[in-house]
């Protein structure tokens, strides 16, 4: 299994930036595109087009793929979308409570050494 890396897509409507998020997330661009219109009508339009910006400054332009790498995309379901960030967001919830716990596992310790001096 080979570890997705967060690029702006060359194939993307403006920069590329949606297609990139959206590749990296493993969901439909269509997707991606309606989350971050719906979040310019609830947030603003400037805040949006400002972090829109930003990341299209910041993220690496997709390297060119060669004729073997390049392969049709198969659009998925919205189903297998949202199971695939379910699964993502599950694994990242996890990552945070460990850390979360070694954390205050570590205050703990530390706090139990100065009381015991």
């Amino acid at each position: 299994m080979s570890i997705a890396k967060l690029y702006r897509s060359r194939e993307g409507l403006l920069l590329g930036v949606c297609r990139g998020l959206a590749e990296y997330l493993n969901i439909s661009v269509k997707w991606m595109r309606i989350l971050t219109v719906l979040t310019m009508i609830f947030t603003g339009f400037f805040p949006v087009a400002f972090f829109y910006l930003l990341a299209a400054f910041f993220m690496k332009l997709e390297p060119v793929a060669t004729s073997s790498e390049s392969e049709p995309r198969s659009e998925s379901s919205p189903v297998d979308d949202l199971e695939r960030l379910r699964a993502k967001f599950n694994h990242l919830a996890a990552r945070v409570s460990k850390a979360t716990d070694t954390l205050l596992d570590s205050r703990n310790t530390r706090h139990k050494g100065a009381n015991a001096e």
